[in-house]
């Protein structure tokens, strides 16, 4: 697993290389969710989560991601 970046341009960053390298908008979206799920599923095992917070975090990973993984890798890497 990789650590999650802490600037929030690090994301998109590393998104938009993804994308230049080849990977396609489904893998980056499934990888980016998945993330987000593996920390839902940590969270509610040690602080006891709802199910109606678990369904807010996924959907708060899917909806960022899904933009991000629609983005030209050009413009992802021009904001560096």
């Amino acid at each position: 697993m990789v650590p999650q970046p802490l600037a929030p341009e690090s994301p998109t960053t590393e998104i938009g290389i993804r994308l230049a390298l080849g990977a396609s908008g489904d893998r980056v979206l499934r990888e980016v969710v998945g993330r987000g799920v593996r920390l839902t599923i940590v969270g509610a095992v040690a602080g006891g989560a709802a199910l109606v917070l678990a369904l807010v975090s996924v959907a708060a990973c899917y909806v960022p991601a899904r933009r991000a993984a629609r983005v030209d890798p050009v413009v992802a890497l021009a904001d560096e």
